[in-house]
């Protein structure tokens, strides 16, 4: 019995590739030929079944193009910029060195899409070029419940010597909802909690505070 078995499965032809075939009238079928005898051409459309052309209206055969492949659930972006200002008032403000990287990453699931994205800046003006400058970095991250619905989070770490801060990080997260939502533009409003830190050397403070 299980030989039979094998034997027979064995011998099952594979199913005809998909041809596209296209009419003296302009039209085209897509689907695959079951048979050609008696200058009849059988072919198997999905949606219409078993369809009988006739060999005489057929303008040309061929294969039909593979489907494309599945869209990747991975998705990223990256920027870079640099900014230089010249010298304004010479011995009051001096030029300005900037640079800015921005990069994020997705991924799209059956139940939303998750994004991470994250900022690094560094700005320098002279001529305290040692004492005056600024770096960050913000990470953040949006998962989508259901239409209109969105649970994002987001923290922050900044140094900045202007303000003599040795180090400032502030984490929030909250439930939003978008307002306005379009390919073009979107707009939502996220009620949430924050808890923030920073140490100021100068002065020798550490403060702490949540809202």
């Amino acid at each position: 019995m299980l030989a039979c078995a094998q034997r027979a499965a064995a011998q099952t032809p594979p199913p005809a590739p998909l041809e596209v075939i296209r009419l003296a009238n302009g039209s085209s079928l897509v689907g695959r030929v079951t048979s050609t005898e008696d200058g009849k051409i059988h072919m198997s459309v999905v949606g219409l079944g078993d369809v009988v052309i006739d060999a005489a209206a057929v303008a040309s055969r061929s294969p039909a193009a593979p489907p494309p492949p599945p869209r990747s659930p991975w998705s990223g972006t990256a920027t870079g910029s640099m900014t230089h200002v010249s010298t304004a008032v010479l011995g009051v403000a001096g030029s300005t060195l900037g640079a800015q990287l921005t990069g994020g990453v997705a991924r799209t699931g059956p139940r939303g899409t998750v994004t991470l994205d994250g900022a690094l800046s560094y700005w320098r003006v002279d001529p305290a070029a040692a004492a005056v400058n600024q770096k960050s970095l913000t990470l953040g991250g949006r998962w989508m419940l259901r239409p209109g619905w969105v649970l994002m989070g987001r923290s922050e770490f900044e140094v900045n010597r202007v303000q003599y801060l040795q180090y400032r990080t502030t984490t929030i997260a909250g439930l939003g909802y978008f307002v306005v939502k379009s390919s073009r533009v979107s707009l939502f409003v996220a009620p949430g909690i924050g808890y923030g830190k920073s140490e100021q050397t100068a002065l020798g403070r550490v403060l702490s505070f949540a809202a």
